[in-house]
């Protein structure tokens, strides 16, 4: 009796085993339900991001050019260089330098008779050199003296003065050593200048980006006593313009 009912006790376990396998094999093949995701909540529109289109045809950009302006200005020099040169002849040499020495002195007595003025005498421009006419030697000496004056309108009377004195005249460099308001002026005329180029390329809408000083100098005018002062900028413009 005890036999039979363990080996009814062992089939009835087998088969409730075999049973929970099979559901188990069920559960896993089938297919899933699809979720159902949360409804979204209603944002209130003042809430909601501020995103607004671009129009088409609004976008711009910005067409720039670079120019150079060039500028001068004529104005009367505020002193004046001349340069002057002296020579003697002399059977000595000490004598040649003696008469050399006396040259110089008046020359610049004749000069400071006329006006104010102030010399250049650097050893440098003096020089020496033994001549000789086939039969009787000697020496020859010359000097280059400069001699600088502020009062311009009496340039002339002070290069005659000196030519009377003995000297001969080489040349004459008029100077603007305060050139202050000159170089102001023409930068302003370069800077018009290069603003003109700007509107003739880009139109009379150019706006003005950056401007820089490239170079300012000045040197003798066309007519004697006056000094030439010129100037160059470079400068940038810019235009706005629709974009195709």
């Amino acid at each position: 009796m005890k036999k039979k009912f363990l080996l009814l006790f062992l089939i009835l376990a087998l088969a409730l085993t075999a049973a929970g396998t099979a559901i188990s094999a069920c559960a896993e093949n089938a297919p899933e339900e699809p979720r159902q995701s949360a409804p979204a909540e209603n944002v209130p529109e003042e809430n909601a991001p501020n995103v607004k289109p671009m129009p088409r045809g609004s976008e711009t950009h910005r067409s720039c050019v670079s120019v150079t302006g060039s500028g001068k200005v004529t104005v009367p020099a505020d002193a004046a260089q001349m340069s002057f040169r002296i020579r003697v002849l002399s059977d000595s040499f000490s004598e040649g330098q003696k008469r050399m020495n006396e040259l110089k002195k008046a020359l610049f007595d004749a000069v400071r008779g006329v006006c104010e003025a102030t010399g250049d005498n650097t050893p440098c421009g003096d020089s020496h050199r033994p001549v000789s006419d086939g039969s009787v030697g000697g020496y020859e000496f010359m000097s280059v003296v400069c001699v600088k004056i502020t009062d311009v309108p009496k340039t002339e009377e002070v290069i005659n003065a000196a030519v009377s004195a003995g000297a001969t005249h080489v040349y004459t460099y008029y100077l603007l050593e305060n050139d202050t308001d000159a170089a102001k002026q023409a930068l302003t005329l370069a800077k018009e200048d290069a603003a003109a180029k700007a509107a003739a390329l880009i139109g009379d809408e150019a706006e003005f980006v950056r401007l820089r000083e490239e170079c300012c100098w000045h040197g003798s005018g066309d007519e004697a006593g006056k000094v030439t002062v010129y100037a160059n900028v470079r400068a940038k413009y810019a235009a706005q313009t629709p974009q195709i």
